[in-house]
Parts: structure tokens; sequence; C-alpha cells
């Protein structure tokens, strides 16, 4: 018996979709909301707590249990955690969600508490209910002993008799006179009487500097200490610190700025200090406490300018060199400058770099190798000029001329590099080629190649296609259509708003293309690993904030993080862009920095 060519198709069409649905449902069913609860608790405890765990970094639209039989005392607090590891050369990875819900209970008897649910990548992941038994009779007294109650504070007080003596934050600035672009470090440090029990502080808003260049200075960890200040013992910490560089002469206002502070119950300054480091464990509430504006004094720089004048202020020092060894005609050279010392680094405008007629200058390519620190920043910065000599013979590169403003001087100095004496030799591109090029680099277009269809026409290609083909295309339709409109349901259902549907398939692809440079790795493909590297973290940005390839600037960098990440973040994902467009034209480490930049990269794409 001949078996129809439409059955055939059929038959596989369906082989197809089983073989899909089996590879795919596994793949849901690890993934399951867990539940941490308590079996039993007393009436009398003040709250109880219950955590749901999802294997995923990337859930979303938590909603908690409806229920009427406890009372929620707080929003979910939400935490996350990722790892990494590299053993001998194979990456593994791992991350979870956790959603903790506090809860006090308003009778005694046994209850449900019903299913939560999560959105992982546009679909409803459901947890189990839990039975939890309440024992005793409650009231509104906390308890004296057992695990999960808050003890009585010291001397009898409660959070609800915290004053402004007893918890507050107050700002200081290292100096009130300075000259315009002058390094000011402003500090904000808490100060919290022992029985307030600080458990975290964090800003309600981020100020809005006005005529104020800000560089946020990053805190690791806030270390509370003991001091005695007016006679009592108090616990203090250094929370949020920035350099601010003024560009405006006058008088200078930092805003006035308010702090979210969590407190809970304590009785001794030990647990107040556990507390802040390990969340205390206690529920609390959050008091506000705001700190007014202050001023400071900025100075005119003097006049007149130098003409070569850069806008640095501090004390530098520079060096310049050729990096192309031996310049050739109608080919790229290329000439470092590197600018060194401390004070406004970052803000520098890059020196003209002069050169002799005839010779073409493009913008030149800046790298950041500076240290940001309370002290103020410090390092390097790079700057990349490159030239082409149009013709052949002996030339003279000018020395660039750096002229900056040195504060402990008050004066304004001026540096210069050396002259360079060249030797054009002739190149392996005429006077037409290297314009073509030149004109092709600024207008972005390339040639287009007509493709050869060897005299076929259209109606060819559908004069082969079988009578089997055509079928089995048709049947693929329905498929195609649900898996449309399944897509479509997910996209309104789980994507909660365009920009999380972004960040989804920016944290995907980045993922993908690193696991592709892993790869690499481990094969000692040195330019192809950094080649991912660089696919990776330029898709990242590409798919997150929509910056075009030719956009990739470190100004446009900064400016899309601006929100999301911290100032060392920015500069990490700046310093692994450069390493890894470097490594295109030499070798920029050994294995164990190529494993280093990667592990970095992993790190710091899990934490955007």
């Amino acid at each position: 018996m001949t078996i129809p060519q439409h059955s055939h198709a059929r038959r596989q069409t369906s082989l197809l979709l089983v073989w899909l649905l089996g590879m795919l449902l596994p793949l849901y069913a690890q993934l399951q909301l867990q539940v941490q609860a308590p079996s039993h608790i007393s009436a009398n405890q003040q709250y109880f707590q219950v955590r749901y765990t999802i294997q995923s970094d990337d859930a979303s639209n938590f909603r908690e249990p409806a229920t009427s039989d406890f009372e929620l005392l707080a929003a979910p607090g939400v935490s996350t955690y990722s790892n990494t590891s590299i053993v001998n050369g194979r990456v593994s990875s791992s991350s979870s969600t956790t959603y903790t819900l506090t809860y006090r209970a308003k009778k005694k008897g046994k209850f449900t508490l019903p299913a939560a649910s999560v959105q992982v990548g546009g679909k409803t992941i459901r947890s189990s209910g839990v039975s939890i038994t309440v024992d005793g009779t409650p009231n509104n007294a906390p308890s004296t002993g057992g695990g999960a109650s808050s003890p009585q504070t010291s001397g009898g007080q409660t959070s609800a008799s915290i004053s402004d003596k007893d918890l507050y934050v107050r700002a200081s600035i290292d100096r009130t006179t300075v000259y315009e672009q002058e390094a000011v470090l402003l500090t904000y440090k808490f100060f919290a009487a022992p029985h307030v029990g600080l458990n975290n502080v964090s800003l309600a808003a981020k100020p809005d500097f006005k005529g104020i260049v800000s560089q946020e200075i990053p805190i690791r960890e806030i270390q509370p200490v003991r001091e005695q200040i007016g006679g009592r013992t108090m616990i203090t910490g250094v929370m949020q610190q920035y350099l601010l560089f003024p560009n405006q002469a006058g008088e200078v206002t930092v805003p006035s700025v308010t702090f979210d502070c969590q407190v809970i119950q304590q009785t001794a300054v030990e647990d107040m200090i556990d507390a802040f480091f390990n969340g205390g464990g206690r529920v609390g509430r959050t008091l506000k406490r705001t700190v007014p504006t202050m001023t400071f004094q900025v100075k005119a720089l003097p006049q007149p300018q130098p003409a070569d004048f850069a806008g640095g202020v501090g004390e530098f020092a520079i060096k310049g060199e050729l990096v192309t060894t031996q310049p050739k005609a109608n080919e790229v050279c290329t000439y470092r400058l590197t600018v060194s010392g401390k004070g406004n680094l970052r803000m520098l405008i890059a020196p003209t770099l002069p050169v002799p007629e005839g010779f073409d200058t493009f913008t030149p390519k800046t790298t950041d190798k500076t240290q940001l620190s309370a002290s103020g920043i410090t390092g390097e910065m790079v700057y990349e000029y490159t030239f082409v000599p149009r013709s052949m013979g002996a030339a003279t590169l000018p020395g660039i001329s750096f002229s900056y403003f040195d504060v402990a001087t008050q004066t304004y100095k001026t540096l210069r590099t050396d002259e360079i004496h060249l030797n054009v030799a002739k190149g392996t591109k005429s006077d037409e080629e290297y314009e073509r090029e030149r004109q092709n680099r600024a207008s972005d277009i390339r040639d287009i190649h007509a493709a050869s269809f060897n005299g076929q026409t259209a109606n060819s290609f559908w004069d082969h296609l079988s009578l089997h083909t055509i079928i089995s295309f048709y049947l693929l339709l329905p498929l195609l259509y649900i898996g449309v409109m399944r897509a479509l349901r997910r996209y309104r259902m789980g994507g909660a708003s365009t920009a999380q549907g972004r960040s989804r398939k920016a944290s995907r692809r980045a993922r993908q293309q690193l696991k592709e440079a892993g790869n690499l790795l481990q094969k000692g493909d040195e330019r192809a690993f950094y080649a991912a590297m660089l696919k990776a973290l330029h898709g990242f940005l590409a798919d997150k904030y929509g910056i075009a390839l030719s956009e990739m600037t470190h100004e446009r960098i900064e400016q899309a993080l601006q929100v999301h990440a911290t100032e060392e973040q920015r500069q990490q994902f700046i310093a692994l862009i450069d390493t890894c467009e470097m490594a295109q034209y030499a070798p920029v480490g050994d294995a164990v920095q190529k494993e280093e930049s990667y592990r970095q990269a992993l790190a710091l794409l899990e934490s955007l």
C-alpha cells in the first residue's frame, strides 16, 4: 500500500511538534516557585516570615497570596543570587530570586496560605499552598520568649519614640572655598543611638546637582562604628560620598536630600551592628531623615587663560609617543598622548595634535584609566590620534602643548611633548585607492555586489518545488499562526512594559554570546574570544539601551549606564570594551588575564 504524500507530511509535522514539546516541557518543569513557611506559630508572635524562591534571575510580577487570615506587615522583599564559576575552562552558572513576605497572625486556628505566583519569560509559575497552625491567644504585646519575637528595647523605648536626636544624617564637605573644576568631597554620614536598631539607610532620590559635575564614589560596604557624640554613644557610618567639580564661579548650593532609614528594635550596640550587616531579621518601619542644603564658594579661574588650556585643574604630567614604527604614505599611523596625575582628569578636553600640511587627521580615541576615591581622581587618560601622511619623504610632527591650572601654586603651567621627525616610506595604496577608502569611511557606504542567478527566472524557483513541499508548507501555516498568536499574547501578558521586554532580550542574547566566548577561551583562540566578548558587550548596550554601533563612544555608554549602573560598573564596562578592541590588533595578556576578563564580563552583565 502506498502512503499518500500529504499523510506522510502530516506525520512528520506531528512528530516534529511532539519532539519540540518534549524538549520544552522539561525546561519549564524545572522552574518551580518553592515556598518556605513555619507549620506552627504562636498567636502572640509579632510576626513570621514566608519565603518564595525560584531558580531564575528573570522573574517579575510577583503576586503574593490572597488571604484574609494573616495581616501582611510589609511589602515583599526581593533578593537575587547569582554565581558563575570557571573550572578547567568550563563555565557554569546558577541564579535565583527570593521574595520574603512578613505576616502577623490575626486569630487562633489552622489556616491555608494560598498559592503565590511569579512570571518568568512570560510564563506564570505558581507555588503550592501551605498549611499554618496558629496556637495561643493573640495580643499586641511583644513576646518575651522564643525565637521570632522582638525583644524589648533598652530603657523601655520603642521605635515610636525615636527622636531626631536619636537618629539623624549629616552632610559635610572637605573645603568651603575652591576654584572652578577643583574637587570637593561631599560625605553623608548617619548617626543612630544604640536603641534605635538601624537596619538600612538609602537615598529616597539621588541629589540633583546643578552647576556641578558629580562623580559618585562607590562604597562597597558600610562599616558601622561606635563614637562618643556629645557624651552619648552613637553608631555612625559613611553611606554616601560624591566628588563635586563645580563648573561656575560664585556661591554653589548642594541640594537637600532625604534618606529612608529602616529601623528595628534592639537591646545592645552589638545587636545593632549585627543587624546592619545581616538584615536583623526583625520587623520595623521606615523613618525619613532630611539633610538641609549647604553652600560653598567657587572662585573663577584666573584670566587670561592660555590658548591651549584644556580645562585641566590639578597636577598633571604628559607623555607622547609614536605607536607606528614605520609611517607609510596613504596608510593610517597612530600617535599616543598620556595625561597622568591627580585632578579633573575625566573632564579634560583632548588636546589638538598639530600635523604637517598634507596630513589627514581623525577624531582621537579616548581611554579612561583613572581611579575614583575619596582622595580624588587619579590615574591617566590616554588619547590615541590617527593621521595619514599623503606623500613620501621627511616630515616633522610638532609636539603637543598642554596647559592646566595648578591648584597648589595657583598658576597656569604648560607642558609640551617632544617633536618627532618622520621618514614616510612608500605605502601599498595609491592616492585614488586611499581617497576612495576615506570617502567610504566618511559616508559608511560600501560597494554593492550583484548576485548571479545563472539565468534562472523567478518562476523557475516554483517549478522545482515538489507537491510534497507545497503541502508541508500549508500544513505548517496553522502551527505558525498559533506560534505568532502565543508570542503576541506572551508579549502583552508577560512583558509588563517595552523596557522589561528589551531587558530580557538583552540578558538572553548577552548570555548566549558570552557562552560562545567561553568556548573560544577554552580553545585558546584569543582574537575570536575577544571579538565574541566585544559582540556580547555591544549587543547588550544595543538591546537594552538602543545604542547603534556607530554611537558606541565612551560618552554615549556612560550616559546610557548613568541610571542603572554605579560609577565603578560604568568604568569596568568601558575598560572591558577597550581591552577587547585592543586585542583585535595586538596581544593584551596571558591566559589568566583572558579568564579574568571573561569572569568580569559575566559578573558585570549579571549585575546590570
